[in-house]
């Protein structure tokens, strides 16, 4: 494999922690890949938008799209086969949704203010 990456020109991501056009550390992560057998893999937005409202409403943890990436990225795999249900799988987060506010659109309940509360 390569020992180092490509350079992104132009490079755009909801997930801003990740979007860069070429990694600093890039030389460490595809050289840990190839000591353990691990592999990289992209993800679009969507993916990335979709499981970090999935973990957010089953879970109840506001993650981060960076880390929304990481669960995106098992989710391809699996479904393309390159996980199987016995693999062994670290997926890190390392930030919150907080740092986007503007990712989370509540969807809350409202009643008229002389309506009588449904509970």
């Amino acid at each position: 494999g390569a020992t180092s990456s490509q350079a992104w020109a132009g490079a755009q991501t909801v997930a801003q922690g990740i979007r860069v056009p070429k990694a600093l550390g890039d030389f460490i992560v595809l050289d840990i890949c190839k000591k353990t057998g691990g592999m990289c893999i992209a993800v679009d937005d969507d993916l990335i938008m979709k499981m970090f409202h999935l973990i957010t409403s089953l879970e109840g943890a506001f993650i981060c799209p960076e880390g929304a990436s990481t669960i995106a990225a098992a989710h391809l795999m699996k479904e393309r086969g390159m996980l199987k249900e016995t693999d062994k799988v670290v997926l890190v987060n390392t930030g919150t949704g907080f740092k986007y506010p503007g990712l989370i659109k509540p969807d809350l309940q409202t009643v008229a203010h002389d309506a009588e509360l449904p509970f």
